[in-house]
């Protein structure tokens, strides 16, 4: 139920995978006798027309970029035969899965008790509405924590999207049962800024935390080791400090991770000895292909956080030029409106080059420092506070300030060499700014004269296209994509992928999972064919948008949102054409007759000809249409004919007699 449309959104010209024919080249949709059909060439010039209702046997081929597919014919078996030898390897491997699963499934953890009244009333000073995201990922986080399963869940959620509180509220719910908790974080900046958050929630209650990290002196960190191991400390935060061995606990009961992918190899190793048996929940804005890969394939949980919190005015991110007048305009724009500047050169060596440079280009009123990761965690801190404080109007930073720099009046960042920054870094970067009700703006500065990599240059259109809000998810998603899905899932699976694309790939394993665990169930075709010219005309919905609208039309399968589509349909784009509203009727009938697996429904001279399944015919109900002349059967093929309208007989058919107020 992850949504992540934006990323498999077809454009034309890209590489598609039809899961019966392989990969082509996606045409565009084209119109062939009132009906609309989408558009695929293959080799040799080879083209397949696939109608509309076909949508959900077509995935955007998503893989490692710099190869080009292969493209079969469309009359031999090539792609056929390739996807029956794969079929071979994705079984085992879906085996493989299923035990992981189940072994997890096995590990019992402690069993959290419910809610206390401190708990709620703990919650209900949260001074924030939470949004409709939160409160689901508030709600998964408790339900595991209070079933006897280990809890593994990821809350993945933009900067600034209320993850931490997810996190203050588990963490508070293990400190009522009388369990401590281990909350991790990548950098000393984030772990001051977590405790702070978590000293000021929890004002009010008896709960003892420590910060331990680097900025601790000796004497101080063996003290706080030593109330871990005695029970004295509910709650411990730091750096990966606290996983150098010598920090025992009297009697954890949670592992809160920020941020995982900013952990070493080593770190992640030391993180899962400590989680046997212990509940864990990872918070992340953009969890690395690997995460995300478990995540997809049922290994891991996952809370996704889409919805923006109140009152939150979207980053403008807009591209350019590296030259003084730009970068003083977008600098000065900020100073005017008395806000401050991030200002990201991730070059320890010449940062202090860049600083006069800076200095040069700007009026001497504006005062501006710079940090960066080899300074001392002393002097750090007091120029964040500064800057904090307002006494610095620029901060020229490395990509340290990445996580956990949350500072209201910074509404203005500049990048410079995105080439050699990763998408989620800088995704994260810009979530610094946009903070609080204020405008955000981040400008990502490029070189007109230098030619980017073809990488930097798919990064760049991904930037440009990933939506204002809650767009972390589905650029994991895209990151996966340009960086190649083959390392996640070892060589084994290369060839599948390669084959597949990532798309059609989860796809099928997901099936594959669901036949060993003999959950699977094969989806019931229905055959309509009707009259009336049913297709979404171009002068009523242009682009792209139709195939978007096509492809939530297709994967409708409720007649409660297909309604909702159609009453969205009129308040967007007008009153619907006639074509519209026979388009709607076709996929009404076809929900229907799906769900009374009626097999084939054939408009013949004003007559519709029906075929049932012979395992849930209802036989009186047939009888009764005979006797009333309104239908009449064929025994030569096997069907009934009926006279009168179609969706009065389906409705009726089903036992709802509130046909005639629907219409």
């Amino acid at each position: 139920g992850i949504k992540y449309e934006n990323i498999s959104q077809i454009r034309e010209g890209d590489y598609i995978i039809h899961e019966n024919y392989g990969v082509g080249i996606y045409l565009g949709i084209q119109e062939i006798d009132g009906k609309d059909y989408l558009a695929i060439r293959y080799a040799d010039e080879d083209k397949l027309f696939v109608p509309i209702e076909g949508l959900n046997k077509i995935e955007r081929f998503l893989v490692s970029t710099g190869k080009t597919p292969e493209l079969y014919n469309l009359g031999r078996r090539g792609f056929k035969r390739r996807r029956e030898k794969l079929e071979e390897d994705m079984l085992k491997f879906a085996k493989e899965i299923v035990e992981i699963q189940a072994r997890r499934a096995l590990r019992t953890g402690y069993k959290f008790s419910p809610d206390t009244v401190w708990q709620e009333e703990f919650e209900e000073k949260f001074p924030y509405i939470e949004t409709r995201d939160q409160k689901n990922a508030i709600k998964d986080v408790k339900r595991d924590m209070e079933s006897s399963k280990v809890m593994d869940r990821i809350v993945c959620g933009d900067v600034g999207y209320g993850k931490t509180e997810v996190a203050i509220r588990a963490a508070f719910k293990c400190v009522m049962d009388g369990k401590q908790v281990l909350i991790v974080a990548p950098t000393t900046v984030l772990a001051q800024q977590h405790y702070d958050r978590f000293v000021e929630r929890y004002e009010d209650y008896p709960i003892t935390l420590e910060l331990l990290s680097r900025l601790s002196g000796d004497k101080e960190q063996k003290e706080i080791i030593k109330k871990v191991e005695n029970g004295s400390v509910d709650i411990v935060i730091g750096t990966h400090r606290v996983l150098s061995g010598d920090l025992k606990f009297k009697n954890l009961g949670l592992i809160i991770v920020d941020e995982e992918q900013k952990f070493g190899v080593k770190d992640k190793e030391k993180l899962k000895k400590m989680k046997n048996n212990v509940d864990m929940l990872t918070l992340t804005a953009t969890p690395i292909p690997r995460t995300l890969n478990y995540a997809l394939l049922g290994i891991r949980d996952i809370s996704v956080i889409e919805t923006a919190p109140e009152g939150r005015v979207p980053v403008e991110t807009s591209f350019i030029n590296d030259n003084k007048k730009d970068i003083r305009e977008s600098i000065m724009k900020e100073i005017a409106r008395e806000g401050q500047v991030f200002y990201i050169f991730n070059r320890v060596k010449r940062i202090e080059d860049k600083l006069n440079d800076l200095k040069k280009i700007l009026p001497k009123f504006v005062t501006i420092d710079y940090i960066h990761g080899k300074m001392s965690p002393k002097n750090i801190k007091e120029k964040l506070k500064k800057f904090q404080d307002g006494d610095i109007d620029i901060l020229l930073s490395t990509t340290i300030i990445e996580n956990g720099i949350d500072i209201e009046n910074a509404n203005t960042i500049l990048i410079e060499g995105i080439d050699k920054l990763g998408l989620s870094q800088v995704y994260q970067l810009r979530g610094r700014v946009g903070r609080g009700k204020r405008k955000g703006y981040c400008y990502l500065i490029v070189d007109k004269d230098k030619k980017l990599g073809k990488k930097a240059s798919e990064r760049k259109e991904t930037l440009k296209d990933i939506g204002e809000f809650g767009g972390g998810f589905k650029l994991s998603l895209e990151d996966m994509r340009i960086r190649g899905a083959g390392e996640i899932l070892g060589d084994k699976q290369h060839g599948a992928l390669e084959t597949f694309g990532y798309n059609l790939y989860t796809k099928l394993l997901q099936e594959e999972i669901a036949k060993v665990k003999g959950d699977y169930k094969e989806d019931f075709e229905t055959k309509i064919i009707l009259k009336e010219d049913s297709y979404i005309p171009r002068d009523y919905i242009e682009g792209d948008e139709r195939l978007i609208i096509y492809r939530r039309l297709v994967d409708t399968r409720d007649l409660e949102k297909l309604s909702e589509i159609k009453v969205e349909l009129i308040d967007r784009f007008g009153e619907l054409p006639k074509e519209v509203v026979s388009l709607l009727r076709y996929l009404e009938i076809k929900i229907l007759a799906k769900d009374l697996k009626i097999e084939e429904i054939v408009e013949k001279d004003g007559e519709y000809f029906l075929k049932f399944n012979n395992d849930y015919v209802n036989f009186e109900k047939l009888m009764k249409l005979i006797e009333e002349k309104k239908a009449r059967y064929s025994q030569k093929e096997n069907g009934l004919y009926y006279f009168e309208d179609i969706l009065k007989f389906l409705y009726w058919y089903k036992g709802d007699d509130g046909y005639n107020e629907k219409v």
